[in-house]
């Protein structure tokens, strides 16, 4: 088994100041006019990259501007996209800890969030 790896980045830069157009950027590695198609939805993603070196890909998403209908989920293997409520933050992060943690294989995983997580500060 791999060990625990994580980065932490302390200093970034975003593409923008709203969603869309910052995680196209993320997702894409590329300017997001270049990105999208007529129908403003990603025609490629480094996720797709991941998932041909072997990678096993997952995002989760309470959806907004990281969505199905902006093709965010372009590359994924396994996409969940919960509705906000209430507990849709935690279940997320239930969803994606359970899942990441019970694959024995490199796993690349995404989680996007409108809200804080509870019991966080």
């Amino acid at each position: 088994a791999e060990p625990d790896v994580a980065v932490l980045f302390e200093q970034v830069v975003s593409y923008s100041t709203w969603t869309l157009p910052s995680v196209a950027a993320v997702l894409s590695g590329d300017y997001p006019p270049l990105v999208f198609d007529d129908d403003l939805r990603m025609k490629r993603s480094l996720v797709e990259a991941f998932a041909r070196a072997g990678y096993r890909t997952a995002a989760f998403t309470e959806g907004g501007y990281v969505s199905r209908r902006w093709g965010m989920d372009r590359g994924f293997q396994d996409y969940f996209e919960e509705a906000h409520t209430d507990d849709s933050t935690n279940e997320i992060v239930s969803t994606a800890s359970g899942l990441c943690s019970t694959q024995a294989m490199r796993y690349l995983s995404s989680i996007f969030l409108s809200r804080k997580i509870r019991g966080n500060s």
